[in-house]
């Protein structure tokens, strides 16, 4: 957990480094893009395979140890092809003293309006997107297959990925034409929109029982609100990189 935790925080301040904040919407879209698409991948794959017993364990199992062999394989690629710039390094400078004098940036990061808001929200933002893992076990309660649960849930990811890759585009320009409340403005239509988005699934379509007359509604309309409801990520990292001194 600690290795995985690492990831994102060094692949986002990569991402500061290299891209102008003018196209910093697009790149951090381009992230997000990636990342649901390998999850619509995996996800689905995972899903059709845990009623099979495969070299002798069970679908999930395999899967999991497959994941970890292509991160694995992942991490060894980039270890072997990826260079890391020359900075310019302090021989004299100990890791203790080199620690504290990061503490008043830290501190100040801590002080800015901008972040404590952001953390306030994402403490309970961040609860339905956990339980949407759970998706895919609801859709196979609603009486869908395991086929057609996948197919479902991919569309969502898929339209995640989709979402992130159009609507970074989108973010630089709003971000540029209104520089003081574009980006906010996108999270709060994104962060609303899922209020009546799951509404509507629980209280209406979740009422339908699951068949192949029901399976084309759902995927279009797992697609619809994964398209729109998932702009918070890529656009709390483009606000995150502005507030954040260099």
């Amino acid at each position: 957990g600690i290795g995985l935790g690492l990831v994102r925080p060094l692949m986002f301040s990569l991402v500061a480094d290299k891209t102008p904040p003018r196209s910093r919407g697009f790149a951090f879209g381009m992230i997000q893009f990636t990342g649901n698409a390998g999850n619509t991948a995996f996800t689905s794959i995972a899903t059709v395979l845990a009623s099979h017993t495969i070299c002798g364990l069970l679908g999930w199992q395999f899967v999991f140890y497959m994941i970890a062999l292509l991160s694995a394989a992942v991490g060894i690629a980039i270890w072997l092809c990826v260079s890391e710039p020359p900075r310019e390094q302090k021989e004299s400078a100990s890791k203790l003293s080199a620690f504290m004098e990061s503490m008043p940036l830290v501190w100040r990061i801590f002080k800015t309006p901008t972040f404590i808001i952001i953390i306030a929200q994402g403490v309970f933002g961040t609860i339905p997107w956990m339980s949407f893992s759970y998706f895919t076990m609801w859709l196979q309660l609603s009486c869908f297959s395991h086929a057609q649960s996948a197919t479902i849930w991919a569309c969502f990811n898929a339209a995640s990925a989709c979402g992130a890759l159009v609507f970074g585009r989108v973010l630089d320009c709003v971000a540029n034409r209104f520089p003081d409340h574009g980006v906010q403005s996108m999270v709060q239509i994104s962060v609303g929109s899922s209020i009546p988005f799951l509404a509507v699934l629980f209280y209406g379509l979740g009422k339908r029982q699951g068949g192949d007359d029901n399976v084309l509604l759902f995927c279009v309309y797992f697609f619809v609100m994964g398209s729109i409801i998932s702009w918070g990520m890529f656009c709390n990292n483009k606000m995150f990189s502005n507030i954040v001194p260099r």
